[in-house]
């Protein structure tokens, strides 16, 4: 089986781990908690300021107060603009293999369903991590496979 065949797709919270390892120059789009590249951005009502929405979301549970201008919170979507802009910004897929510049709007298609260096686990549930190039060569192998 030809690793090229395979959709191996990696889950939301596994995208995000890739792309808060992401080094962003633009620091109009860093989450002011955790000063890494916005991940499903909001917005807060009263300032406008940017954070990931997990990282707001913990905060929230501490602090009912927004930490940029110290009001109470109330997530909002960001506006069209930001996000267009956001989504427009050019950042460096986070494989030391790959490097291939990206649009941030496509970046999680990239990390999640194409980027041949980045880890995917075995879709057939055993322990075997290995990059999606590889991960047809497992296959072949693997005893989780069922066999004709």
């Amino acid at each position: 089986m030809e690793s090229k065949d395979l959709k191996i797709e990696l889950s939301t919270a596994e995208v995000g781990e890739h792309i808060h390892s992401i080094t962003i120059i633009d620091d109009r789009f860093c989450c002011e908690i955790c000063s890494l590249i916005i991940w499903d951005p909001v917005s807060c009502s009263e300032c406008d300021q940017l954070y990931c929405e997990k990282c707001i979301d913990d905060w929230i549970k501490k602090s009912k107060d927004c930490p940029h201008c110290r009001k109470i919170f109330t997530k909002t979507n960001l506006n069209r603009y930001v996000k267009n802009m956001l989504y427009e910004v050019k950042l460096t897929c986070p494989s030391d293999e790959c490097k291939k510049e990206i649009k941030y709007g496509d970046m999680i298609t990239h990390i999640q369903k194409e980027c041949p260096h980045i880890e995917v686990s075995c879709p057939h549930n055993c322990v075997m991590k290995a990059k999606r190039s590889d991960i047809g060569d497992h296959l072949e192998y693997c005893d989780m496979v069922q066999r004709e």
